[in-house]
């Protein structure tokens, strides 16, 4: 399970050094996060610690349909317990625990629950005797009232037995555990573990772990967009993905798989169409705003956003309009149709102050190649590229070339060529590599051919330096007699990546 566990190396290493400190009396570890975040997986990879520790394991997985199931939880944790480990408890309390656990019939008097978590208590203690005992109980949040009320009871009032408790709740906003086990047992003896998004790289390895697929680095950046970093929202986008290439075109919203699609889907339907509609505005919008919502759908944009807002779909700070998750903003795209969106999209590039926003929305509203909105994203690429944003740059490229007409092919390959110095300068050399290459297919002879080599040559520098040489000296072939050229002739003559010379940078030659 630990291998599978892709992402969360302090987390795992926080989870042994629980472990490593037992007998010291009982301490709680709580795992708490999202629904999606991954926290079964590090708690199935405590228990393979505890095990490989030669500990007992007392594990517990309530479901929320078994939340009023009477000791259902209780069940769990002394399944593998038989009665000759619960014959040293008095006759009274072990009597309670056996009905309580449906091992004897109760007779005329029911089972106390104080009885029961007293009997628990004890079997706790009998059994620590014999060594080390990790409690553990995940999705606490659904175990049933009297399971819970005997094992906070008995939490309480173990001493110095070498005893664990390892526990896991999902958080879906206001929620309070029961008997208190979401409080601190005692400062020094109960830890919180909040589970945070996976980074960007993380999630690449998790997808490529599970899915044996190597995603584009632009597609990786937007299902971890997206998904917000979840790696259950993250594998059910990349799966989708996986089954729908076509998704990873630049400008193209992710696939929503058919679940998620359905799940939030409800979640939207159930507001009024106006505040619907208004969503939808915010959702196509990256920075939206109550008064750039307002000047698409109209002056009552508060009023429209209120049912959203009382459903925790968005919130709004300071009028700025935000998403409780991305899969919403999602969700509300996924809804629209195609000619809704791009009606929205042409509004919104009408209003729009940022230049790189107005030709996204552009480009968005199409559904044609057009000269102008290709020409306008050319430029806006140049922006974002002058910023330092390659990736953005690189988008920005593709979405050019795509929407350049057919009959203006020089355009298309310049565009498509910017594309792939982009994402060489972003550190994608495989994604630039695949442009230069589909370009030169069909790319005549010439200078622009050399200029098409020599970025093919520089994406290959990292993959093949002896193929980048061979590529680059094509390039020379093929380009002017330029300063240009003849720099990049130094270069490859002396060894393409040795540092340069002083003179060749440019600098003042030292007095002798």
């Amino acid at each position: 399970m630990t291998q599978l566990v892709v992402g969360r190396q302090l987390e795992l290493a926080r989870i042994d050094a629980f472990l490593a400190g037992t007998g010291s009396g009982a301490r709680v570890l709580m795992i708490e996060g999202d629904p999606g975040m991954g926290k079964t997986s590090l708690w199935l990879a405590g228990l393979e610690g505890a095990v490989a520790r030669g500990w007992r394991v007392l594990s517990a997985r309530p479901s929320e349909a078994e939340a009023t199931f009477a000791y259902a939880g209780l069940g769990d944790l002394l399944a593998g317990i038989g009665d000759e480990a619960l014959a040293p408890i008095p006759a009274p309390q072990r009597r309670a625990l056996r009905v309580a656990l449906m091992r004897e019939e109760p007779g005329s008097l029911p089972a106390e629950p104080g009885a029961v978590a007293v009997a628990f208590l004890g079997a706790l203690r009998g059994l620590a005797r014999t060594g080390p005992i990790l409690v553990a109980v995940d999705d606490i949040q659904w175990m049933d009232t009297p399971s819970a009320l005997a094992l906070g009871f008995a939490i309480r009032r173990l001493n110095d037995e070498p005893i664990d408790v390892l526990l896991a709740r999902r958080v879906e906003g206001p929620s309070t555990l029961q008997m208190g086990l979401d409080r601190p047992l005692a400062a020094e003896a109960s830890e919180r573990m909040t589970l945070g998004p996976l980074s960007v790289g993380a999630l690449g390895e998790m997808l490529h772990a599970r899915l044996d697929v190597t995603f584009p680095r632009a597609a990786l950046h937007r299902i971890h967009q997206v998904s917000g970093g979840n790696p259950f929202f993250a594998l059910e986008l990349g799966r989708a993905l996986a089954a729908d290439p076509a998704g990873t075109a630049a400008g193209v919203d992710l696939p929503l798989p058919d679940e998620l699609s359905a799940l939030l889907g409800e979640q939207l339907a159930v507001l009024p169409t106006g505040s619907q509609a208004a969503l939808a505005v915010a959702a196509v919008m990256s920075h939206p705003t109550v008064d750039l919502v307002g000047q698409v759908v109209g002056d009552a944009t508060a009023q429209l956003l209120g049912p959203a807002l009382d459903a925790h779909v968005i919130t709004i700070d300071e009028g700025r309009i935000r998403f409780t998750h991305p899969l919403r903003a999602a969700a509300a795209r996924a809804r629209m149709s195609p000619a809704r969106r791009r009606e929205i999209h042409a509004g919104l590039a009408a209003i729009v102050a940022d230049p790189e926003e107005r030709a996204r929305h552009l480009a968005l509203a199409a559904d044609r190649p057009d000269e102008v909105t290709a020409d306008a994203l050319e430029e806006a690429a140049r922006r974002a590229a002058a910023r330092g944003a390659p990736d953005a740059a690189s988008e920005l490229a593709a979405i050019a070339a795509r929407l350049t007409p057919p009959d203006r092919p020089d355009d298309r390959r310049r565009r498509g060529l910017a594309d792939a110095e982009y994402a060489r300068l972003a550190g994608d050399p495989l994604r630039a590599r695949q442009i230069a290459e589909d370009l030169l297919a069909t790319w005549p002879h010439g200078a622009a051919r050399g200029n098409a080599l020599r970025i093919l040559g520089h994406a290959m520098l990292g993959l093949d330096a002896q193929a980048a040489v061979s590529i680059l000296r094509e390039a020379i072939a093929e380009s002017r007699d330029d300063d240009r050229s003849r720099a990049l002739r130094r270069r490859v003559d002396r060894g393409v990546g040795q540092p340069r010379t002083g003179r060749e940078r440019g600098a003042r030659p030292r007095p002798s």
